[in-house]
C-alpha cells in the first residue's frame, strides 16, 4: 500500500518536473527564512540580555533608591 503511494508520488513528479521543482524551491525558501527568522530573534534576545548585565555592572554607577 504504501510502496503503491510512493511509487505513484514519484510518477508525478516525473510527470510535472517543473511544478515539483517549484514546489521544492519553496519549500526550501520557506524553511530557511523560518530558520534565519528564529535566529535573529534568539541573538536579539541574547544582546537585550548582555546589555542589561553590562548597564548593571557599569562602576562608578549610582544605584537608584527603589519606591
Amino acid at each position: 500500500m504504501i510502496g503503491n503511494v510512493i511509487l505513484l508520488a514519484l510518477r508525478e513528479m516525473r510527470r510535472n518536473v517543473m511544478r515539483s521543482v517549484l514546489t521544492i524551491l519553496g519549500i526550501v525558501i520557506g524553511v530557511a527564512a523560518v530558520i534565519t527568522m528564529v535566529t535573529i530573534g534568539g541573538s536579539m534576545r541574547v544582546e537585550r540580555i548582555q546589555s542589561a548585565i553590562r548597564e548593571r555592572q557599569r562602576p562608578g554607577q549610582r544605584k537608584r533608591a527603589r519606591p
